[in-house]
């Protein structure tokens, strides 16, 4: 593991060498390092992701990447709407699943059962927020209901 931060810290360091320090001193970056702390903490390195996003000087969301580090080959979802941009590499099903419903851990709330017996939509079990966002733009579920728990201050 120890080598994957060292070459991973390489390629950060080699890439801000070639950023303009002062052309994005307005944005905010936030950064999620390990976003599914628990999968990652048991063994479910596949659920685990590197989140960063971008706010502009008024707080509003700019761009953002979705990288799942720990699976080969390595998925990621990035982009900019402001400046037309998507890109990445998706682990997409042979089928979209637009009637999945992303549920959580495999607990159902009452309200989930009902929305899903009434929608005809099919449960879809998933662990860890941004490798949510991931199955959504994936296609494999075409939604996700948080009626339970909570989220951490980060993830919101």
């Amino acid at each position: 593991f120890e080598e994957l931060i060292i070459d991973t810290l390489g390629k950060v360091k080699a890439l801000s060498s070639r950023i303009d320090g002062s052309a994005y001193k307005d944005m905010t970056v936030f950064v999620d390092p390990i976003d599914g702390t628990r999968e990652f903490a048991t063994g479910k390195g596949d659920k685990v992701t590197i989140l960063v996003g971008y706010n502009d000087a008024q707080g509003i969301p700019q761009a953002g990447i979705i990288y799942r580090p720990l699976t080969t080959p390595h998925y990621w979802a990035s982009g900019a709407k402001t400046e037309g941009f998507k890109d990445g590499v998706l682990d997409t099903p042979d089928e979209i699943n637009s009637k999945g419903l992303l549920i959580t851990d495999g607990k159902v709330s009452p309200f989930i059962m009902s929305t899903i017996e009434n929608s005809g939509m099919n449960m879809v079990p998933s662990l860890a927020s941004g490798n949510r966002v991931l199955m959504l733009v994936e296609g494999k579920a075409g939604a996700y209901i948080r009626d339970t728990g909570g989220f951490a201050k980060w993830d919101t």
